[in-house]
């Protein structure tokens, strides 16, 4: 009892000085991946959908942020049926005949027929800093400085 105890205490106290490291309130969590924080996601859709207009990008990957900032057309996989018509089917396909009957059965209304909406721009995230116009500075706690780029086309 007296050593789980002592390496529960250890555990507490590792625990306490991962947190007082950050400082408080934590400027991003312990494990974190995103490309950018949470207030550069916001700056970029806000600007982002001021320069397109109403015109359509497809997406660097994670979209979620900015497209509820944007208010545009964020095109991947997730919010376009066209693309993910392919996927589905390569899914189909690789399965086991019980998964397949199951995805069959779950898309059975799915028009496989759908194509891929086109993009009218495309958005890209780099490492380093911005360069150039339609691009737009960003860091988070996991990659450190980069940028979003957006370009003409698909």
């Amino acid at each position: 009892p007296v050593l789980a105890l002592g390496l529960t205490g250890v555990l507490a106290l590792s625990a306490a000085a991962v947190d007082a490291a950050q400082g408080l309130p934590w400027p991003s969590p312990v494990v974190f991946g995103n490309w950018a924080s949470a207030r550069d996601y916001a700056r970029v859709g806000t600007e982002l959908g001021a320069r397109l207009h109403g015109a359509s990008v497809a997406g660097p990957g994670e979209i979620g942020t900015l497209a509820y900032f944007c208010e545009c057309a964020i095109i991947d996989e997730f919010s376009d049926r066209g693309h993910a018509v392919e996927l589905i089917r390569k899914r189909i396909e690789l399965a086991n005949p019980l998964m397949s009957l199951a995805l069959r059965i779950n898309y059975h209304w799915l028009d496989p027929s759908l194509a891929p909406r086109r993009a009218d721009y495309r958005l890209q995230y780099g490492s380093g800093p911005a360069t150039g116009p339609d691009s737009w500075p960003v860091r988070s706690a996991a990659k450190g400085d980069g940028h979003f780029t957006l370009t003409p086309g698909p």
